[in-house]
């Protein structure tokens, strides 16, 4: 019996000392990690001067309104250079003017029967040595780094951040935008346009959660069916 009475005194002895042991780490195991970087603060260092003159700010000016956007340089033949932003920034074509810094220009719809589900629309304005086309790259996963670069409310802007989902339809990214940022592009490590951003997912307080962008297979398929040779 004395044997039985130890063994029991022992048992519940190591018991007693496992669950001290766990209460006294409990707070060291399950402690967050405040030292990490999540996706919306991650910070790299972007050669965005090769993509300059690959940008530009767009004002749509119609009798009812202005629409502010940002838009990408992707081509030009001896005629004109061509640009690409959202077509929801030209719900309704007004006067539409294109400026990079000092240069400043008025520009016109290529296509008139804009495709409102891709969201795309090509814009041209007499060629000019100053632009200069960005490459469009067809190589991107998720979990890239990436980054948004564009004129949200007629500002220059640039947010890194990760893609974080690819679907038939677009390129989900934490690559942050703003309103008045349609039309900016989303561009690799390499300064190479990967996606066009058309939106945003926010949450029930209209805070920003998710860039969504076109992809540039879409982009290169678009441009080949207006027959513009995009920069690859």
């Amino acid at each position: 019996m004395k044997k039985k009475y130890k063994r029991k005194a022992m048992m519940l002895l190591v018991l007693v000392t496992c669950v001290g042991a766990l209460v006294f780490f409990w707070d060291k195991l399950f402690v967050s990690d405040t030292g990490m970087t999540t996706p919306t603060e991650i910070t790299y260092t972007f050669d965005t001067a090769v993509i300059d003159k690959g940008l530009v700010r767009i004002v749509n000016t119609t009798s009812a309104y202005t629409n502010v956007g940002s838009g990408v340089v992707v081509s030009f033949d001896e005629n004109y250079t061509y640009i690409i932003t959202n077509a929801h920034v030209l719900d309704e074509v007004g006067s539409i003017e294109v400026t990079n810094g000092s240069f400043m220009s008025a520009a016109t719809v290529v296509e008139l029967s804009r495709n409102t589900v891709l969201d795309i629309i090509v814009l041209k304005v007499a060629k000019t040595d100053y632009l200069v086309p960005v490459k469009i790259s067809t190589n991107y996963k998720v979990s890239d780094l990436v980054v948004t670069v564009g004129y949200p409310n007629g500002e220059y802007s640039v947010k890194a951040g990760l893609i974080t989902a690819i679907t038939d339809v677009r390129i989900n990214s934490s690559a942050k935008i703003d309103y008045g940022s349609s039309g900016s592009g989303l561009f690799n490590t390499q300064m190479e346009l990967v996606g066009l951003n058309k939106g945003m997912i926010v949450d029930t307080n209209n805070q920003w959660l998710s860039t969504i962008s076109i992809k540039s297979h879409d982009i290169l398929t678009y441009l080949m069916g207006l027959g513009i040779n995009a920069v690859l």
